[in-house]
């Protein structure tokens, strides 16, 4: 089996529309011991993530850019 890496966060770090504010106290879940981070989104909502999800990129913000589509080029007519 190979070494686990540890994950290094630090306060301040940018995750798409996410920054990390702080580290919380581990959480259990299903036997296992998930490193939580707590994390503003550009709307300024706070919110507690999982590390590995916010590291992955599968969570990109809180969900206050659904709906608000990126620009796209005007077409040319």
């Amino acid at each position: 089996m190979g070494k686990r890496v540890q994950h290094i966060v630090k306060v301040g770090d940018v995750y798409d529309n996410y920054t990390v504010i702080k580290e919380l106290p581990r959480k259990v879940m299903s036997k296992q011991k998930i490193r939580m981070v707590e994390c503003r989104c550009i709307c300024n909502n706070v919110r507690e993530v999982r590390l590995s999800i916010l590291k992955s990129f599968v969570v990109k913000g809180c969900g206050c850019m659904r709906g608000n589509p990126s620009p796209t080029p005007a077409s040319k007519t």
